[in-house]
């Protein structure tokens, strides 16, 4: 049997199940707020598993895609008697037993993602980047725009992690995801918490990439053509969606890849990338999880299918 474990109508999961049905192999979805029973009396590195109908040892388990989420185990230890020193006890070893259970999984099974890194540090990983040798913009990390002025000069400035306190119109709110452009009013008037800034380049096109198993599947992204995209393509304009074909990566930026998801631990992610007008190739972030269907459908690449192949070791 096959394992996802993943949110309720997640359409990568969706399609990757029709793919387990194609090639005839065992598939379940255990979604992200289910959670399994582990008994160990079968030997601590073959726990008997049991969750949606299924008794099943550890190691019977073929393969485990950690799209969302990770193994949660069912604890159901309540008494009103201990002290809090004992109710932290028991919580604690709860949560040992659930890491060990995912360390399992990650060293005895066939497994893509991983439970342990469904965020990931960007400032870490930015670092990796750059010492890997991937151009990455001009960047910052402070609390007092002063600063940020003083660094950067003249120099156009966005940032992601920015939280406005103050003065900010309820537009503007969903810089909290998206990346946004800062102007002279914002970095006047406003406080912020310790956030990140980077230098704002101009770009040709964007490139995403999805990494799975040391290959890499790549499209351009043409979002300079729209206003709504141009800082940012995940502001879609579904009126007039942005051009995007498949791109090559160099046979040197594919090796980069492949030691940037090494060095963090990663054997699946998608990464986003810029071209600037200069023709530079600029590295920006990593994603463990993120939605890659876009990317499979417009590019023909059936990324559902590989996923499925490299579970089943096709």
């Amino acid at each position: 049997m096959h394992l996802i474990i993943s949110e309720k109508l997640d359409q990568p999961t969706n399609e990757a199940l029709k793919w387990f049905a194609h090639y005839k192999k065992e598939a379940t979805v255990l979604t992200i707020d289910q959670v399994v029973s582990a008994d160990f009396s079968t030997g601590f590195d073959n726990p008997l598993l049991s969750f949606n109908n299924y008794n099943i040892s550890f190691k019977e388990i073929k393969s485990i895609w950690f799209r969302r989420g990770r193994l949660k185990l069912k604890y159901d230890y309540q008494s009103n008697t201990d002290s809090e020193v004992l109710k932290q006890f028991h919580i604690g070893t709860k949560v040992t037993i659930e890491v060990f259970l995912n360390y399992l999984a990650l060293t005895n099974i066939r497994y893509v993602g991983s439970p342990f890194k469904v965020n990931v540090n960007k400032l870490e990983v930015l670092h990796i980047a750059k010492r890997i040798g991937f151009n990455i913009p001009k960047t910052i990390v402070t609390d007092d725009l002063k600063k940020v002025r003083a660094y950067f000069g003249n120099t156009s400035v966005i940032t992601k992690l920015l939280v406005p306190m103050n003065n900010v119109s309820s537009d503007n709110q969903k810089i909290n995801y998206l990346t946004f452009n800062l102007d002279e009013n914002v970095l006047e008037d406003n406080e912020i918490s310790i956030s990140l800034f980077q230098e704002k380049i101009e770009k040709k096109y964007e490139i995403r990439t999805f990494f799975l198993g040391g290959k890499t599947f790549s499209k351009a992204i043409f979002s300079q053509s729209d206003a709504m995209t141009k800082d940012d393509y995940r502001n879609y304009n579904n009126e007039n969606p942005n051009r995007e074909v498949p791109f090559k990566l160099s046979k040197s930026m594919d090796e980069k890849v492949c030691n940037l998801m090494n060095a963090i631990g990663l054997n699946t992610g998608s990464l986003d990338f810029m071209i600037s007008e200069k023709g530079e190739f600029i590295f920006l972030e990593v994603n463990p999880i993120g939605q890659f269907s876009d990317l499979s459908f417009n590019c023909n690449y059936n990324l559902e299918r590989k996923v499925v192949e490299y579970l089943i070791q096709l």
